[in-house]
C-alpha cells in the first residue's frame, strides 16, 4: 500500500506533477507485473484514479499537444451534450490511454532500475511490519530532504520559483 500526501499545499498542478501522480499510482500494480510477473485485482482504485486524472489532463485541462486547450468534458453533463464530437472524444480516449501507457512503462522502468532500493524496504518491513516515513527513506538509501515551497507557474528568479 502506498499514501501520496501534499509536501505543500498547491492551488494548480503542472504535467510533471501529475504525470508523478498517475506514475506512483501504478506502481503497485508494476511492481506486482516487474516482482511476480502477473498482474492482480488489487489495482482496481489505483486504476480509477489514474484514469480519472488522465481524463482530466486530457479532456479539461488542456494539458494534450494532440487535443489542444479545449475542454472536451464539462465539469456536469455528458461532452455530446455540449458539442464534443464522436471523433473528438474518440482522440481524447486514445490520449488518455497513451498517456496511462507512458506513465505504465516509467513505473516499471523505474521499479527495474531501483530493484535494490525496492528488495531493501521488502526486508525492512519483514522485519518491523510498518515503517513511518523515515524509515522507508533510510531503508531505501534515500537521503529525505525538506520540500522547496514553490509557486506553480512563478517566473524564474521570483520568490517561490523552483526549476522543474
Amino acid at each position: 500500500m502506498t499514501l501520496s500526501t501534499p509536501e505543500t499545499d498547491r492551488y494548480g498542478y503542472d504535467v510533471d506533477y501529475l504525470r508523478g501522480r498517475i506514475i506512483g499510482a501504478l506502481g503497485g500494480m508494476a511492481a506486482e507485473q516487474e516482482v511476480f510477473g502477473v498482474i492482480t485485482t488489487g489495482a482496481e482504485s489505483d486504476l480509477q484514479t489514474v484514469t480519472a486524472i488522465a481524463r482530466q489532463m486530457v479532456g479539461r485541462w488542456g494539458m494534450s499537444e494532440k487535443i489542444g486547450p479545449v475542454q472536451v468534458y464539462p465539469s456536469d453533463g455528458d461532452a455530446r451534450q455540449n458539442g464534443a464530437s464522436e471523433a473528438l472524444l474518440e482522440a481524447v480516449d486514445a490520449e488518455v490511454r497513451a498517456l496511462v501507457d507512458d506513465c505504465y512503462a516509467e513505473a516499471r522502468r523505474l521499479l527495474r532500475e531501483n530493484r535494490d532500493r525496492h528488495e531493501a524496504i521488502v526486508a525492512a518491513l519483514m522485519e518491523h511490519e510498518t515503517l513511518d516515513e523515515a524509515d522507508a527513506y533510510a531503508a531505501a538509501g534515500i537521503e529525505r530532504r525538506p520540500a522547496d515551497p514553490h509557486l506553480v507557474g512563478a517566473p524564474a528568479g521570483s520568490p517561490g520559483h523552483r526549476d522543474s
